[in-house]
C-alpha cells in the first residue's frame, strides 16, 4: 500500500524551504535549515504510527468542568505523556460538571476519541459544541469531578 505525501503542506505547515547556491543552482531543503530534518523526520513518524493517537495528532483542549485549581493542567500533562497533542487548557463554563464530557468537533478523529472514551470511562460524548469557535480544537475534553481522585494515577 504505497501513499504519497507532500512535505510542503503537512498539517498547514510547508516542511520545505527553497535555497539558491551562489552560483544560481536551486534546491529544496528543509525549513528547519540544511542538513536540519528533525520535523521532517517527526511528520513521518506520526504518519507511519501503528498509534492512531499519534497518526491522528488530533488537536485537543482540556476544559477544567470543577472548582479544583490546576486539573486542567496536571490531566494535560498526562494526556501529553501518552502522546496526544494537547494545544491548550482552560476552564469549563461550569465549575460543576460531575461526568468528564468529551465534545468531538471535528468528527474526523475516531481512533483518537475511542482512545479519550476508554481513558475516561464512564464520561459522555457529544457533538454539541458550546465554545463555538473559541477553540481551534479536534475534541474538547471537559474534565469533570468523576477525575479529581484519578487525575493524579491515571494509568491509560
Amino acid at each position: 500500500n504505497i501513499k504519497s505525501i507532500g512535505l510542503n503542506d503537512a498539517d498547514g505547515v510547508n516542511l520545505l524551504d527553497n535555497y539558491r547556491t551562489s552560483r544560481g543552482e536551486s534546491a529544496l531543503v528543509p525549513a528547519a535549515g540544511i542538513d536540519d530534518y528533525s520535523d521532517i523526520q517527526a511528520f513521518i513518524a506520526r504518519l507511519t504510527s501503528s498509534d492512531p493517537v499519534v497518526r491522528e495528532n488530533a488537536k485537543i483542549v482540556v476544559l477544567n468542568g470543577t472548582s479544583r485549581s490546576g486539573l486542567a493542567a496536571r490531566e494535560s500533562e498526562q494526556l501529553e505523556d501518552k502522546k496526544y497533542n494537547v494545544t491548550d487548557i482552560g476552564d469549563a463554563d461550569s465549575e460543576t460538571v460531575t461526568t468528564t464530557q468529551i465534545i468531538d468537533v471535528s468528527g474526523t478523529k475516531s481512533g483518537t476519541k475511542s482512545a479519550l472514551q476508554k481513558r475516561y470511562n464512564g464520561s459522555t460524548v457529544t457533538t454539541t459544541n458550546p465554545y463555538g469557535s473559541q477553540y481551534d480544537a479536534d475534541i474538547i475534553v471537559i474534565i469533570g469531578s468523576d477525575r479529581i481522585s484519578s487525575s493524579t494515577n491515571s494509568s491509560n
